[in-house]
């Protein structure tokens, strides 16, 4: 009966929102066994409620609006899902272009639209900038690329 009890709440918490096998295992092991986890999630994933590849594509995309590479990479895997499949959901989502148009977003609100000013200021938004996960060579860049268009004079 517990076994009918698992599958029951595997499909609530998928009503309520979308999880990986493995994040889904662990919150359905809180209230039942392992054996009957492990049966409810192989319900799911039989009849396709559950699929890696797509969430880990999903949550790649919202991810990417607000970060870098490697934060994506590291929440993603926080949710307990594969390293090939982050590989590839990250591979599809990725864009460089877009990677660029976000640091630049995120350096203008972080300096209300004025180039950062001397170096303790440029570190600190560098660090910024490398906790949201986007890669040095990147951020180097956009900050090259910025400083080129505009007529700051830099203080060191």
């Amino acid at each position: 009966m517990t076994e009918k009890n698992a599958k029951n709440y595997a499909v609530y918490l998928l009503e309520k929102r979308d999880y990986g096998e493995t994040e889904l295992f662990k919150k359905i092991s809180e209230k039942y066994t392992e054996e009957d986890a492990a049966e409810a999630v192989a319900y799911v994933v039989e009849r396709g409620y559950v699929n890696d590849e797509k969430y880990a594509r999903r949550l790649a995309e919202k991810y990417f609006i607000s970060y870098g590479k490697k934060r994506v990479s590291e929440e993603l895997f926080r949710k307990g899902l594969d390293r090939e499949v982050i590989s590839n959901a990250i591979e599809e989502a990725y864009d460089e272009n877009r990677e660029i148009e976000k640091i630049t977003k995120l350096i203008n609100q972080k300096t209300k639209n004025t180039f950062p000013q001397g170096k303790k200021e440029r570190d600190k938004l560098f660090a910024f900038l490398f906790r949201k996960g986007f890669s040095a060579s990147e951020i180097t860049e956009t900050l090259r690329t910025m400083k080129e268009n505009i007529d700051y004079e830099i203080i060191d």
